[in-house]
């Protein structure tokens, strides 16, 4: 059986950001999202880059996890990523929001986001490069401190001279 990765949208809507959505299909294969994460991105009403790619997707997959969102006090999206991967008995949970995160990893779960998703992608040979996509995500409103922005590039063998 497949790995289960559950995504909640703050990912999703940074690589759509950039146009590169592409990315989480060519390192998950596969994502299972929640009801909240699927109106966040690409619901009727968005229109976000990239949102129209999340609708059509056959490898994003919407399931309604089993419990109610409102038992872990953070919003939909988040509360009902992290109850359907536990759910689902998720192998990897991406998502970018620090409460979230934590909660998560309380929780045992592990836990990835959109920095280390570029990570990945540049170790698979997806990308060339990760400075210029992280550049790209700070410019478009993408907030993450200089030193984590640092240690990304460190971390995909890069330095912040690298273009």
């Amino acid at each position: 059986m497949p790995s289960i990765v559950v995504s909640n949208a703050s990912p999703l809507i940074a690589f759509a950001l950039i146009r590169r959505v592409d990315l989480l299909q060519r390192v998950y294969q596969h994502l299972v999202i929640p009801p909240a994460v699927y109106e966040e991105v690409a619901g009727a009403a968005n229109d976000l880059p990239g949102s129209d790619v999340i609708r059509q997707a056959s490898w994003v997959e919407v399931r309604q996890p089993a419990y109610p969102a409102t038992l872990l006090n953070l919003d939909a999206g988040e509360s009902e990523a992290i109850l359907l991967g536990l759910e689902l008995g998720a192998f990897l949970l991406l998502m970018d929001e620090l409460r979230g995160r934590r909660i998560a990893l309380r929780m045992g779960m592990s836990v990835a986001g959109t920095l280390a998703t570029l990570i990945q992608a540049k170790r698979l040979g997806h990308v060339a490069a990760v400075g210029p996509l992280l550049r790209e995500l700070h410019l478009r409103g993408f907030r993450v401190s200089r030193a984590l922005f640092e240690y990304t590039l460190v971390s995909a063998g890069e330095s912040g001279d690298d273009e």
